[in-house]
């Protein structure tokens, strides 16, 4: 592995591809994972992730035995925090035997958030519960998503939880619904800057039981039209359904969503929360990481 030399003027960087939450070798949702030793400017690190061209790349520099601090950014722009390659930079680390199997405090635009790592190499980051607030144009959703509207008035309504980042949850009456999803997504992205949110998180809960929910992700005003498995939607998607569904109280409720089926990239993300007398503070997401060697580029900056 390489880290940027503060001696070479060169300025020669590695950027490696992690293929997070994957569920087997060709699936999961790729990130950009760059070890730093020393600060970026942000137009150094958006141009790198721009062209990369993938849906985040993440810089982790090195602070203490214990603390990483990570910023993420799309194509487009900088964003204050990314699931998916968070799960891919710390089981980039720990395949590397930079870290072990422990507790890691990770600093982001948010603040600092607890991660660790299991001796199996599961990578668990803790998530905020930020907000909880209503859409302003739910029935516009589907129309960008084509397809219709629940007709049913006692189906679940969309909802913004941000755990991180704000995200639309629009839940979907069936499977067949979810993958025929076509977005248009110039309106999509209007819409989104009207929501002032960061995706359009779709799902439906017609799974088998050893799924909760299968799930689709559309940011494309971040440049990202599909993604195969979002992290921080994935929290916010277990917030929702606590709020929604019946759960027995004061008990950890854990759920496993699956996502990328339709970009034949499937990906398991794992979640799960505690509320403490009905209260949500955090959130937590689980899962590994699958180094994609071929993927590898060096920029110099």
């Amino acid at each position: 592995m390489q880290f940027r030399n503060k001696n070479d003027p060169s300025h020669r960087i590695t950027v490696h591809v992690m293929n997070a939450f994957a569920l087997e070798k060709n699936g999961g949702n790729p990130a950009g994972v760059c070890m730093v030793d020393v600060e970026m400017p942000a137009v150094s690190m958006q141009k790198i992730a721009h062209e990369m061209g993938l849906s985040e790349t993440v810089f982790v520099r090195q602070k203490s035995n214990q603390k990483y601090i990570t910023q993420f950014f799309t194509p487009l722009r900088e964003v204050d925090l990314c699931g998916h390659a968070t799960i891919a930079a710390f089981s980039f680390l720990y395949q590397q035997k930079i870290i072990t199997n422990q507790e890691i405090i990770q600093g982001t635009n948010i603040g600092e958030l607890p991660v660790s790592i299991r001796s199996d190499g599961l990578v668990i980051m803790t998530q905020p519960l930020q907000f909880i607030r209503q859409c302003k144009t739910p029935l516009s959703l589907y129309k960008c998503l084509n397809i219709p509207s629940p007709s049913d008035q006692t189906v679940l309504e969309p909802e913004i939880i941000s755990t991180g980042l704000p995200d639309i949850l629009v839940p979907v009456t069936s499977r067949a619904d979810l993958s025929s999803i076509q977005p248009d997504l110039n309106k999509m992205a209007e819409l989104l800057e009207w929501e002032q949110a960061a995706s359009i998180h779709a799902f439906t809960l017609e799974t088998p039981s050893s799924i909760t929910a299968y799930c689709r992700n559309f940011a494309p005003q971040l440049g990202i039209s599909e993604e195969a498995a979002t992290g921080t939607a994935s929290g916010a998607l277990a917030v929702y359904l606590h709020r929604h569904l019946s759960f027995p109280p004061a008990q950890t409720h854990r759920f496993v969503f699956e996502q990328g089926h339709e970009m034949h990239r499937p990906s398991m993300i794992q979640a799960e929360l505690s509320p403490s007398n009905d209260n949500i503070t955090f959130v937590k997401i689980g899962g590994t990481a699958i180094h994609n060697p071929s993927g590898t580029r060096n920029f110099t900056i």
